[in-house]
């Protein structure tokens, strides 16, 4: 039975009043067959794709690539994170692709991970130093050999939908993009949003990371949530690793695999510097999130970009340092020629909801991005 799911959607008008409704939707569901045929389909499309310019190579994988000449919706991952490293990511891809199977899903592996090259070290150290992906409205160029990269394979995308780091990422992306080329984005659980008085993001989103993902590997998980057979689970994992052979089996594999954490203390120290900086909501001019959107929206002036708060997860329990990022944004654009349209959905959940409750993430999403 399909469950109702309630959040608060948030919109300021001109006048920078809070406009504030209940939205209600239903989950989505899937059938074993739909999801199945998905893993089949990572394990067909699994590439490195490389920029021809620059030669930086990109991990990508494709779901209903059928559907490719409508456009894609881009689903860059989280910054420790990428289909080499991560199992969950594939059972993550098959199952969004199997709930909108009309919508073909291209997945990129953040810079550094898996089979993705690293940034450049001027870029590495500019995003560590500002915390943007983007510079004087432009995207970075290890950001810009992305796009390159994408539309050299005939890979055009209409949509972006991301998690955590992975929304940092795609708002530098929309400013790589050809403009006005994507028409919605949905961000959630983005990092930066407001300045933490206790915590630091690395301590609220990677630890806690690392711990769901020992107990994804016990039976415990498995237990939770009979309606939520699409989750991230140890059976799924083992279902994965067998479903995978041209990812997770032979030489290649572990040769990239290797590589990924023999060059991760850069990237990781670029990461932890940029996402735990910048977030001061009173000096607008240095808040990397607000920057980068406002360089995304310059480019993508046609774009819907809904970010979510999720008000159980320590990111942001803060429910009024949310709404001021969002009439602080709001105004922001008020003053600039290419006034995108921006929304808050606001979730009584937790930062990985996505990860316990596909089911819901799926249904949120759709309404995002207007499926």
């Amino acid at each position: 039975m399909q469950k109702e799911l309630e959040f608060d959607q948030i919109t300021y008008g001109k006048d920078g009043i809070l406009v504030e409704n209940k939205n209600k939707i239903k989950t989505l569901r899937i059938n074993e067959g739909d999801f199945q045929k998905r893993l089949t389909e990572i394990n067909e499309t699994y590439q490195i794709i490389r920029d021809s310019h620059t030669g930086r190579a990109f991990e990508i994988a494709i779901v209903n690539k059928h559907r490719l000449m409508d456009g894609a919706i881009l689903m860059p991952s989280t910054s420790f994170s990428s289909l080499t490293q991560n199992r969950g990511n594939a059972i993550e891809l098959a199952a969004h692709g199997a709930a909108t199977s009309d919508a073909a899903r291209v997945y990129v592996a953040f810079p550094g991970m898996g089979g993705s090259s690293s940034l450049s070290r001027q870029d590495r150290q500019y995003l560590a130093e500002k915390g943007r992906f983007t510079q004087n409205g432009k995207a970075l160029d290890s950001i810009s050999a992305l796009v390159s990269a994408l539309d050299s394979n005939n890979i055009s995308i209409k949509s972006i939908s991301a998690n955590a780091e992975g929304g940092r990422l795609a708002l530098g992306i929309m400013a790589a993009l050809p403009s006005d080329s994507v028409n919605s984005v949905y961000l959630n659980g983005l990092p930066g949003i407001y300045s933490l008085s206790n915590d630091t993001w690395i301590s609220v989103t990677i630890i806690g990371q690392f711990k769901i993902r020992i107990k994804r590997r016990t039976k415990e998980s498995d237990q939770e949530d009979s309606q939520e057979m699409y989750k991230v689970s140890a059976l799924r994992l083992e279902e994965a690793k067998s479903s995978l052979p041209n990812i997770y089996r032979g030489l290649r594999y572990l040769t990239r695999l290797s590589r990924t954490y023999l060059r991760a203390m850069p990237n990781m120290a670029a990461y932890t510097e940029a996402f735990n900086r910048h977030d001061d909501l009173q000096s607008v001019s240095e808040h990397a999130v607000l920057q980068d959107a406002l360089a995304a929206l310059s480019s993508q002036k046609k774009a819907r970009v809904t970010f979510q708060f999720n008000k159980r997860g320590r990111l942001h329990d803060n429910l009024d340092k949310c709404k001021k990022f969002g009439q602080t944004l709001t105004e922001e654009l008020s003053k600039t020629p290419f006034q995108g349209s921006v929304q808050f959905f606001v979730y009584d959940g937790s930062l990985d909801f996505h990860t316990s409750y596909p089911s819901r993430r799926w249904a949120i999403e759709k309404d995002a991005l207007m499926l």
